[in-house]
């Protein structure tokens, strides 16, 4: 036997609307935690060796306000699985050479990402001088208050360097 129910809207107890659907069937959910965020400033440095973390600091979209742009990482407000993605413009400071690199990834409450792995951009400055981009997406499960944020560091032994203004991090609930 199916059943049919026919709402607009379905909302908490409290008065906040969780998800409504228009005339299309189209579903909405106002509240569900997403972020977009950018970088601001020019060149800043990560380390050789050690992973900095990517400052990020100009949100355009912060629904729920769960990613917080003075230490730039998002913290979980609910358990679930959660999309991910940065984009990290950067190079190997003056100097490198060709067994220089730098790579990128994301990490959860400051450690690695158990079975994700970061991203190397290959850089060879002795023969030109190149800024790479990196992109990185990710799907993960989430506790609540579980923090993420995007790092980058240097390879071989010349520090790298991240252009603020041309970075980008952001993500959502999916459920």
């Amino acid at each position: 036997m199916a059943s049919t129910l026919k709402v607009n809207e379905i909302q908490h107890t409290g008065g906040t609307s969780a998800l409504t659907i228009d005339s299309s069937g189209r579903i909405s959910q106002p509240a569900k935690p997403a972020f977009h965020t950018i970088g601001s400033g020019g060149w800043a440095t990560f380390s050789n060796g050690s992973w900095t973390k990517i400052e990020m600091t100009s949100p355009s979209l912060n629904i729920g306000s769960h990613y917080d742009s003075t230490n730039s990482k998002f913290v979980a407000p609910v358990a679930g699985v959660y999309h991910f993605y940065a984009k990290v413009y950067g190079r190997v400071q003056s100097g490198g050479n060709n067994t220089t690199y730098w790579n990128c990834r994301f990490q959860k409450n400051n450690s690695i990402i158990s079975g994700h792995d970061s991203v190397i951009m290959g850089y060879y400055y002795a023969e030109g001088g190149w800024d790479e981009t990196a992109h990185l997406s990710i799907n993960l499960q989430l506790a609540v208050n579980d923090e993420i944020t995007a790092h980058a560091k240097a390879g071989g032994v010349y520090n790298g360097e991240y252009y603020k203004a041309q970075n980008e991090f952001g993500g959502h609930l999916i459920g």
